[in-house]
Order: structure tokens, then C-alpha cells, then sequence
């Protein structure tokens, strides 16, 4: 049988030196592999646990879901009504109105599904622009 000689780092091993070499740099290369597994497996799990307690924190708030409902069917009539009405357009010569009327109109389109932000804007149009409103 043949005694083979390789190079492992700076020296010359026979061939079984070299492969009890090579089984030990394996064993730390899969060492540093599970170890590197297990960091980011224990990251992941991190974050998911960050994801689920900030979904706790916005459930725990006040949910109107009164509001959520009742602005699925009547938000878009109101909107549409509200906007007809309190367009700047129809305050032309008056500039304060105008200001007043193009403040709302913005407010109108942020909040145009939302029924309760809806009816207070609607409020503010009656006091400050004298809308009449048909209900």
C-alpha cells in the first residue's frame, strides 16, 4: 500500500494525517454552519414576536365599527353631496368663503370614507359657509 503525502497548512502529512485533518476542518465548517442556522432562525423569531405585539398595540385602540359600517353604505352619498356643496367655486366673489370652502374640500377628499369625519366636516360647512343642506 502506497503512503500518500499532502500539504495540509505549512506542513507535509502522510495521506491518514491528511484526512483526520480535513474531518476536523469539516466538523468546525458544520459547527459554524448550525450555529449560523440557529442565529438566524432565533432573529426570525424575534421579529416575528415585534410584528405580532405591534398588531396587539393597534387592536387594543378604539375600533368604531359602528363608524366602519355605516360608512361602507351612506360615506359615498354624503361625500358626493358634501362636495357639490361646499365647492370653492360656488363662493366666488366672497375670498374668505373661498379659503374656507377649499380648507374643507381638502378635508372632504382625505376623509371621504369616513362618515363620522364626514358629518363633522359637513357641521363646520353649515356654521362657517351657510350651506343648506336637504336631508
Amino acid at each position: 500500500m502506497y503512503n500518500t503525502l499532502q500539504i495540509v497548512g505549512d506542513t507535509l502529512v502522510s495521506g491518514e494525517q491528511a484526512s483526520h485533518a480535513l474531518n476536523w476542518w469539516m466538523l468546525i465548517a458544520i459547527v459554524e454552519l448550525l450555529i449560523i442556522i440557529a442565529l438566524l432562525l432565533s432573529k426570525s423569531k424575534s421579529n416575528n414576536k415585534k410584528r405580532i405585539l405591534k398588531k396587539r398595540v393597534k387592536m387594543e385602540g378604539d375600533i368604531d365599527f359602528g363608524n366602519i359600517i355605516d360608512s361602507s353604505f351612506n360615506a359615498a352619498k354624503l361625500y358626493k353631496d358634501l362636495i357639490t356643496q361646499c365647492h370653492p367655486d360656488r363662493f366666488e366673489p366672497d375670498k374668505e368663503k373661498v379659503a374656507i370652502a377649499n380648507d374643507i374640500s381638502l378635508r372632504l377628499g382625505k376623509y371621504k370614507n369616513d362618515v363620522k369625519m364626514l358629518n363633522e366636516i359637513k357641521q363646520e360647512a353649515i356654521e362657517k359657509l351657510n350651506i343648506n343642506f336637504k336631508n
